[in-house]
């Protein structure tokens, strides 16, 4: 059954989350979390970037099998059988620059921790097309965290590979 993670993010102080995007695809899901900047308000004032985040929930035989997270452009996967994921999936943004950690019960700690200083976000997403998420936000493809770095694959991309390895 497909279900939207729960979220936690820090207390919104001038850079709340602005809306939730979710691509539907037939064995996955990929959230996109908006925030008008990326960081903290005062160094908005000299790089504005905005910021948008996935978060990819793979589904096998219509349950969830895995969440993969993107915290500074480096994928990370949360496994049910492997790391103990937690279902609804549990995500929390730790800070102002968004990186994101999936509770697991490998890291159920250190997860519970963090969330000590964050708040529970409920929100509704809105059904949205690839296209509409620039290559900038995809695959860091012009983003100023990526220059001179070569772009990173493609969520949409990643979610399929790891279709096939969890579900096949």
């Amino acid at each position: 059954m497909r279900t939207d993670p729960e979220i936690f993010i820090p207390l919104e102080n001038g850079n709340p989350l602005d809306e939730v995007l979710t691509e539907r695809y037939e064995n996955f899901d990929i959230y996109w979390y908006h925030w008008p900047h990326d960081g903290p308000r005062w160094f908005s004032l000299f790089m504005r970037e905005e910021d948008y985040e996935p978060v990819i929930v793979i589904y096998c035989n219509d349950e969830v099998s895995c969440v993969i997270t993107r915290p500074h452009w480096e994928y990370h996967y949360s496994s049910v059988k492997e790391e103990g994921l937690e279902v609804p999936p549990k995500i929390l943004f730790e800070d102002e620059w968004h990186p994101a950690l999936t509770k697991t019960k490998v890291n159920i700690r250190e997860f519970e921790l963090k969330k000590l200083d964050l708040t529970p976000h409920s929100y509704s997403p809105n059904i949205t097309k690839s296209e509409r998420i620039s290559q900038k936000f995809r695959t860091g493809l012009g983003h100023n965290s990526r220059i001179g770095k070569p772009p990173v694959q493609d969520p949409a991309d990643i979610a399929q590979e790891a279709y096939e390895y969890y579900c096949a």
